[in-house]
């Protein structure tokens, strides 16, 4: 079947514009192997435009028996509208902040979840990078890292919100600048441990997070 992609406004663009870049991909796969082993339709996507009415609150994009998932609205300026999602199922939950500044509405959406996955920007790591380029005659890429700095969250305000959804593990995510070592990783972590000592995780590549139905455990 389709593969449903639900999204905000331009959801709609997103969708042809990669259904047209992969469309002969596709059909040499399905021309090579068949229709019976790759049914044409499931090179198909399918846009699901999320509306927020008046353009705040919660709404629900999928209910279904012990499934449910809600998109919300967080503040990524000039993308407008932006959105988080959180996901609950038999009884343990996560919340995606997607990108986005410091908001209430990460902690009231995800009220006691087990997982808060929320991106982080270290600003004085990527003042660091900006001065480097600048020094080395990249002054345009410098300041486009100076510039991205506003419309992100410091890693201990994504602490402070956790903290205030009482959620039990926060994995900062869209870690940025990356973090190449330890030494790095504590920087950008500077301060965190005076609002949050204990349940953060700094996102990897290939981290995996489990929960378990029936328990509380959380399994990194």
């Amino acid at each position: 079947k389709p593969l449903l992609v639900y999204g905000g406004k331009g959801v709609d663009e997103v969708v042809r514009g990669f259904q047209d870049a992969y469309a002969a991909d596709s059909r040499y796969r399905i021309a090579h192997h068949g229709t019976e082993l790759l049914p044409p339709d499931g090179a198909r996507m399918q846009a699901v435009p999320v509306t927020l009415l008046g353009g705040d609150g919660v709404v629900p994009i999928l209910d279904e028996g012990d499934l449910r998932i809600v998109a919300f609205r967080v503040q990524h300026p000039p993308v407008s509208p932006a959105y988080g999602y959180r996901i609950d199922y038999k009884g343990r939950s996560v919340i995606f902040s997607g990108d986005t500044m410091p908001t209430a509405a990460m902690s009231e959406v995800g009220k006691g979840v087990d997982v808060m996955v929320h991106e982080a920007v270290s600003s004085p790591l990527m003042h660091k990078v900006a001065d480097q380029l600048e020094r080395t005659g990249d002054p345009r890429r410098a300041q486009l890292l100076r510039d991205a700095i506003d419309y992100h969250t410091p890693p201990v305000a994504a602490a402070e919100i956790a903290n205030a959804a009482d959620a039990r593990l926060l994995v900062y995510s869209h870690v940025i600048p990356p973090l190449p070592n330890r030494i790095a990783e504590r920087v950008f972590l500077r301060g965190v441990d005076a609002v949050r000592p204990a349940g953060t995780v700094v996102g990897y590549d290939g981290l995996r997070v489990s929960l378990p139905v029936g328990s509380a455990e959380i399994r990194i």
